[in-house]
């Protein structure tokens, strides 16, 4: 696997984005100084009892929220306030912020008697400081009888909660489960949905009717892919109808390769491309796009040549505002990464492969690439600019999420570093470092 450069500092030249200096004056606000944001007795994240949702103390607006795992340790930075714990349990992980910025959904791992195991539930837990509550829990999912990987007698396994995401509308929380087996990935292809409010966990679509999902920005609709198909249906998972049919995809692996649906902004349409059945074996791979209307017309747009396979199951091939998506030909390591848009028409070309991409910026004008031994920043008919190294070290993974067009939080964890590093940067300043020996993370710029 290819030693990747670290993301923390980026010295970026000015890039013509509009809206940059308003950016960093509106993050300035939200906590240049300790003493703007400072987080009174009133606002005192330790108090509080258990309850639904619940909103965040009056921090000034606006301000950068990041929620990260720390030592199993769900943990919080507000602006520049030094960061503080939301769970102090020590098995929790994989936080994930409310879209109002109010609550985290968190992964809370339970103690198995078998070693190659890691079953846990679903948690909720404000940013308030109310204290932390379960909300999936192992006994809501039946599992199944099964003998995993180097396991001589059949056990119970559990149902997990696998893809899991927010309601933009409602604060309603759906996810989909797979099978846990110690080794491998067994998707049930299903549809649950779990309500704050009420506690109830409620099985929308039963299994092989569901899979990953997307739902509309207005709350309504849901599109669905399974490993052979892509479905639409109404946000309670009735109404569903197949609209597209696929060969399944050689992976060589143990994963199935389920391509991941996105919504343009004002869910007037989704997007989903698919790869060819051997991204692997072809000698000139390539994958599909296609459009899917809210009446349920599915069109091809586009075939590209390569397999950008991993960013066709993440979905991270699209920009936010729908209109664009990037990929990488040609193969590694003489290949070139491409910005086009929907229609194959290419605006941008960058003279270096791409393994992935790390994420677009809010409004979809600019993308970060990882490449061979370079991180490189490139835009929608802008020139590419290579991301500058922290400390000289070499990242072997990074994750990076934009918060606005000219901002956005990374992590990088380092052969090289005894700990990984949390940061965020603005284009055209330096990074600052939030806090170390960080896994995920969540961020959101709260308006």
């Amino acid at each position: 696997m290819k030693v990747k450069l670290a993301v923390i500092c980026l010295l970026l030249l000015l890039l013509c984005l509009t809206g940059c200096n308003e950016i960093a004056e509106e993050l300035e606000e939200a906590g240049t100084t300790p003493d703007e944001t400072a987080i009174t007795e009133e606002d005192d994240p330790e108090a509080g009892e258990t309850s639904e949702t619940t909103e965040a103390p009056g921090w000034q607006k606006p301000f950068l929220l990041v929620v990260y795992e720390q030592q199993g340790r769900i943990m919080c930075s507000i602006g520049y306030n030094a960061p503080f714990p939301l769970t102090e349990d020590g098995n929790d992980g994989s936080p994930l912020i409310s879209p109002d910025g109010n609550n985290v959904l968190f992964q809370r791992f339970i103690t198995s008697e078998h070693p190659d195991l890691n079953p846990f539930e679903l948690w909720l837990v404000s940013i308030g400081g109310t204290a932390a509550r379960p909300l999936v829990t192992l006994d809501q999912l039946p599992g199944e009888l099964g003998q995993p990987i180097d396991f001589d007698e059949e056990i119970l396994l559990n149902r997990l909660p696998s893809q899991y995401a927010w309601s933009e509308k409602n604060n309603i929380i759906l996810f989909n489960t797979a099978l846990e087996t110690g080794y491998g990935y067994l998707p049930y292809y299903d549809l649950w949905q779990a309500d704050p409010a009420s506690g109830l966990v409620t099985q929308l679509l039963p299994d092989g009717e569901g899979g990953s999902f997307a739902l509309s920005h207005d709350g309504t609709t849901l599109l669905i892919a399974d490993a052979v198909s892509v479905s639409i249906a109404d946000a309670d998972g009735k109404n569903r109808e197949e609209l597209i049919q696929f060969p399944f995809v050689n992976t060589a692996s143990e994963y199935p390769f389920i391509p991941k649906p996105v919504w343009a902004p004002e869910s007037s349409y989704g997007l989903v491309a698919i790869s060819g059945p051997e991204p692997f074996m072809d000698e000139e791979p390539s994958f599909t796009i296609w459009r899917i209307s809210r009446s349920g017309e599915a069109e091809i747009i586009t075939t590209v040549p390569g397999s950008n396979f991993f960013d066709t199951m993440s979905g991270k091939l699209f920009s936010p505002d729908g209109k664009h998506f990037a990929y990488t030909a040609g193969g590694f390591p003489d290949g070139k990464t491409y910005i086009a848009e929907l229609d194959g028409t290419i605006v941008s070309v960058f003279d270096e492969y791409a393994f992935n991409i790390s994420g677009w910026s809010t409004d979809g004008q600019l993308a970060i690439f990882d490449g061979d031994f370079i991180v490189f920043l490139g835009g929608v008919e802008q020139e590419m600019l290579e991301l500058e190294m922290h400390e000289d070290v070499y990242a072997w993974n990074s994750y990076i999420k934009w918060v606005s067009p000219g901002a956005y939080v990374g992590v990088d964890w380092s052969y090289f570093l005894e700990e990984s590093i949390l940061w965020t940067t603005e284009i055209g300043a330096e990074s600052r470092i939030i806090d170390y020996d960080v896994k995920m993370f969540d961020a959101l710029l709260v308006e």
